[in-house]
Order: structure tokens, then sequence, then C-alpha cells
């Protein structure tokens, strides 16, 4: 089962693999162009790639980080393309009859550790278990990944458990 895992945002991380599978999974980031307050090309931006990639990827589910929205740091046009990156991200779920999940950062955390873990701490569990992620928008995607393999994988989790465990004994 290939599941596609996202931490949606202005520079989106993705995480794609087999969760029935012990390979690592892949990690990239999306950077969405600089739109300004015009947010119509912003999501033919996004519209045209995620089509592309998800098609390109052949998953067979999508699972994305809840967007936090601080009000006292975002203004109302990112809230707006925030959501909308989200909000597109279902609908061309739903159009290819893919499953769509969402998941809470602090429950995608737990799943690698604590639900209270900081980025870094993200980064370095991704990197115990071999993974290189260029940045934090990648390990916060494969966090979500991971919270996906565990429940719809459960056989694989003795593997990542192990890997996450390396290091800290």
């Amino acid at each position: 089962m290939i599941i596609a895992a996202f931490d949606i945002a202005t520079a989106t991380g993705w995480c794609v693999g087999d969760v029935t599978r012990p390979d690592l999974p892949q990690l990239g980031m999306c950077v969405m162009p600089n739109t300004h307050e015009d947010i119509g090309p912003y999501l033919d931006f996004w519209d045209r790639w995620l089509g592309m990639q998800l098609e390109h990827w052949q998953v067979d589910r999508v699972i994305f980080e809840a967007p936090y929205i601080d009000a006292k740091r975002i203004n109302a046009t990112t809230t707006r393309k925030l959501m909308s990156l989200c909000s597109h991200l279902e609908l061309l779920c739903h159009r290819a009859g893919l499953p769509v999940e969402e998941v809470m950062a602090n429950t995608a955390r737990a799943s690698i550790g604590s639900g209270r873990f900081k980025k870094p701490d993200v980064m370095a569990a991704a990197k115990r278990c071999g993974l290189k992620p260029a940045c934090y928008d990648e390990s916060d995607a494969w966090a979500v990944w991971v919270c996906a393999l565990k429940e719809h994988a459960p056989e694989m989790q003795p593997h990542w458990d192990g890997l996450l465990s390396r290091g800290l004994v």
C-alpha cells in the first residue's frame, strides 16, 4: 500500500512509500510560488504539481497534517492559502477515488516518539531511521507517513520502532 503524506505549507514537505515493506520512503519538498495576494495562480500551481505527483506515485491513500493557524503570526491571505491547499488536496483525492485522512501534528509526532516532540526532535528521529531529510518540512511529512503506517500496516510497526530506538539506549 503506497501512502503519500504531506506537511502542507508554503514549502510543502512530502513523504511517499509502501508502508507494507521495510524500504525507506522517498522524501521531498514542493515550494509554492510567491503570488502575493493572488490565490488563483497559487492554487493552479498546486493543482498541476499535486495532480502530476499523485499520478506518478500511484498512491493508494493520502494523509496530511492538519493545518495550524496562529492568528497572531499568520495574516488572512496566508490563512486562505493554507486552507485552500488542504481543501484542494481533498478535492483531488475525491476525484481520483483516493482515501484521504487528516492527522494532528502531535498525533503524528507521537507515532515516532512523543506528541511533545519539536521539529529538531522529528528531524533527529528521521535520521536515526536512515533518512536524510533536507528540511523540517520533509521530516514532518515523514512523521505523518509513519502515523499512517501504524494505522494501515501495523505489522510493520516493530520494524520502525526498532529503527526509532537506535541510539537511545
